[in-house]
């Protein structure tokens, strides 16, 4: 995918098409996987000039890869996402992308990459220390955003493809870290994480 985008913004169409073609067919030889499918829409995403299109590709490419242990490729989507948002005229949405896509790169120490998404921010940044994605590994941010969206321990587990005692126990360590004691609490701070204004 990173290939096609590359192609495509150096205006060698033909070759990104071609690119594309053969990421579909390796993405069908692997039983259509997610990963798999999380490359070719972000291929798709990065050959159309149709910005909602883009985006609804982007969404599947993120779906695919939550819950995949892909913390890298996951904030690449949502930075790309954010910025075609931004071009919709979406700002709080694309806002609460750049910002998770910035907070994810700062846990990853990819400093080049949270820059870039910082500098797409603007004023409308938070410091990204501040962030759950910085002070969560990305199972207890998976199972934060989870739980905190009001589901069951039951409900996040199958979602997330994890045992109840799992996400019991990252529980524990998300209330640990955040310094909160129960699910209303992290419930309200992840609908902050989620709001278009700072954390």
């Amino acid at each position: 995918a990173a290939h096609i985008e590359e192609l495509g913004a150096l205006d060698r169409r033909a070759e990104a098409e071609d690119a594309l073609d053969r990421l579909r067919i390796d993405h069908k030889r692997a039983g259509s996987n997610r990963w798999s499918l999380s490359a070719v829409r972000r291929g798709e995403a990065a050959l159309t000039t149709n910005h909602e299109a883009a985006v609804t590709a982007l969404d599947d490419a993120a779906d695919a890869l939550r819950g995949l242990g892909a913390p890298f490729e996951l904030a690449l989507v949502l930075l790309t996402r954010g910025e075609r948002l931004r071009a919709l005229g979406r700002t709080a949405e694309a806002t609460r992308d750049l910002g998770e896509a910035r907070s994810r790169f700062e846990h990853l120490a990819a400093r080049p990459w949270a820059d870039r998404a910082a500098a797409l921010l603007g004023g409308d940044a938070a410091p990204a220390q501040a962030a759950l994605a910085s002070r969560l590994t990305d199972a207890e941010l998976r199972v934060a955003m989870s739980v905190g969206s009001g589901v069951t321990n039951r409900q996040a587990a199958d979602d997330l493809y994890l045992s109840v005692k799992t996400v019991d126990s990252h529980l524990q360590s998300i209330y640990r870290k955040l310094e909160i004691r129960s699910r209303s609490q992290l419930a309200a701070l992840v609908a902050m994480q989620q709001a278009p204004g700072p954390l």
